[in-house]
């Protein structure tokens, strides 16, 4: 962290000019820093204190590391990553991995961050690399925080061996040698890690993916598809992006794609390439559920203009026949929008036309222009905390942490009416895309809160008092597979009488009732 002290590249003033890397031209020039570009204490402090602690601490629950003897000492990157004196002279002899973290301003475009590893051990495992976040994008919003972990932890994955580069230099354990007291490595043949394999099923086009035996293993059982070849590598973007990332059509918001995500995902699929570098060991228990192509089956790879036909398609896919106004959930139910698909002013390229026009196709080109719905920059996401739309309390909608997208034709009643007969008095409006706040009791029991009232809504639909219309359940996996389960609900064991006229006494048994066993009697 100590690079962010006293750095020739860094903005500790507005009109301070100094040397800036933009990325686009990939060169570096002179620069007058503005005030959004100076790293002030609360920025330096927000980036390593709570930034960087987090994305460490997640990367610890997921790797452990194959340890050498030879100690780490720093060394610069290359012009563009030089680091201040002190740090290059430095050695860490007890550090598995150095991370040298600056703040310089990134030209050239909207890039948040870059990283990039600097030295490797006796068995081709980066130790030493450098990660740069772009100064204006520093703020403590705590409704953007997972997008900004997310891009850390993206940043300090290819520092730790993600890159087409390192993909060359993976090893196989061999065995310990016990004359000499250390493990003995091979390098592994490149072939068996990357290959040129069909970029769709049943497609001439081909581009790079990876391999290597666990990812192939992994990625199989998750999009359940035996024809898979391997995970695809993106074959979009500039340079750095090409073959160094996961293809984003195939992958969307699995946290090593090309473009940053809202809400990424740390998958099996980078623990099965870190596992497979021979660098690594993973806790598969720690990666999370990537839901995008889940179970999908080997259609689901296939061109993308036929998504909308597969059989149990979930919500968040659609095309050219979607019509262009209807709001709908995004396919992890973070949030609701538009499909991103679009006329565009000239044809797409050739390998990128999914539809009945040549000018037709998604707004995304790392995913390959395909239809979907949660383009970024079109999406409204229900974790936006206390934010009130203009029919908030009429739809019963909320919007919190927890909170994730469900059709609804919810319509607050407003006029005194007969519970029985409300829904002929009172018409339930449209069926619409709507955030509700949730819980998981367990995998299978969702609640929603509404009007604050929980309900359960682990399947069909659900009615709610005051409200004419209904909300349809998704499939309770979706949403609490892998998720916290909230312990503070009471479990019911009998309720005795079941029935009874109005005023009878009832008793309740359980336990979990404020934390002890009771028998209630109301």
């Amino acid at each position: 962290m100590d690079a962010l002290e006293k750095d020739s590249y860094t903005c500790y003033s507005a009109g301070q000019v100094i040397n800036a890397y933009n990325r686009k031209s990939g060169t570096i020039e002179a620069y007058p820093c503005t005030y959004s570009d100076v790293l002030t204490e609360t920025k330096r402090d927000y980036l390593v204190e709570v930034l960087m602690e987090a994305a460490v601490s997640k990367l610890q629950g997921l790797l452990r590391v194959v340890r050498t003897s030879d100690p780490l000492r720093t060394m610069n990157c290359s012009a563009i990553d030089a680091l201040p004196v002190e740090i290059s002279s430095r050695s860490y002899p007890d550090a598995d991995l150095l991370i040298v973290v600056t703040s310089r301003p990134i030209l050239g475009g909207g890039t948040i961050a870059f990283a990039a590893e600097c030295t490797v051990n006796l068995i081709g495992r980066p130790v030493i690399g450098h990660a740069n976040f772009n100064t204006s994008n520093l703020n403590d919003d705590p409704e953007d925080f997972n997008h900004k972990l997310g891009v850390i932890v993206h940043e300090l994955t290819h520092a730790l061996g993600f890159s087409f580069n390192s993909f060359s230099t993976f090893v196989k354990a061999m065995g310990f040698d016990s004359s000499k007291g250390v493990w003995v490595y091979n390098k592994v043949d490149t072939s068996n890690i990357v290959k040129r394999v069909p970029a769709e099923i049943g497609s001439d086009r081909a581009v790079d993916a990876i391999v290597s035996p666990r990812v192939l293993e992994v990625t199989r059982a998750h999009f359940n598809c035996s024809l898979v070849e391997g995970a695809l590598l993106e074959d979009g973007g500039a340079a750095g992006t090409v073959s160094s990332h996961w293809e984003k059509r195939v992958f969307m918001n699995e946290y090593m794609t090309g473009s940053d995500s809202y809400f990424p995902v740390i998958s099996k699929v980078t623990m099965a390439l870190l596992e497979d570098s021979g660098w690594y060991q993973v806790n598969y228990d720690n990666a999370e559920v990537l839901l995008w192509g889940r179970a999908l089956g080997c259609e689901f790879l296939e061109d993308c203009g036929r998504w909308s036909s597969i059989k149990g398609i979930p919500s968040g896919f659609c095309d050219e026949s979607s019509p262009s106004n209807q709001v709908q959930c995004t396919f992890d139910r973070r949030g609701y929008g538009k499909c991103n698909i679009a006329t565009h002013l000239s044809p797409l390229p050739e390998d990128y036309r999914h539809y009945s026009s040549p000018n037709v196709g998604g707004q995304n080109s790392l995913a390959d222009y395909c239809g979907y719905i949660g383009q970024k920059g079109s999406t409204l996401y229900c974790n936006a905390e206390n934010l009130k739309m203009e029919d908030t309390e009429e739809s019963g909608e909320q919007f919190e942490d927890a909170s994730r997208c469900f059709m609804s034709t919810l319509k607050k009643i407003t006029v005194p009416v007969d519970d029985v007969l409300y829904e002929q008095v009172m018409p339930s409006g449209k069926l619409s895309a709507r955030c509700f706040n949730t819980t998981c009791v367990d995998e299978d029991d969702l609640r929603l809160q509404i009007a604050g009232v929980w309900y359960p809504c682990s399947e069909g639909r659900v009615k709610v008092m005051g409200y004419a219309g209904y909300v349809e359940c998704p499939p309770t996996w979706d949403i609490c597979h892998g998720v916290k389960r909230d312990n503070s609900w009471p479990r019911i064991s009998t309720i005795f009488p079941k029935r009874g006229p109005p005023s009878s006494q009832i008793t309740i048994s359980g336990d979990n009732f404020d934390g002890k066993k009771y028998n209630y009697t109301v």
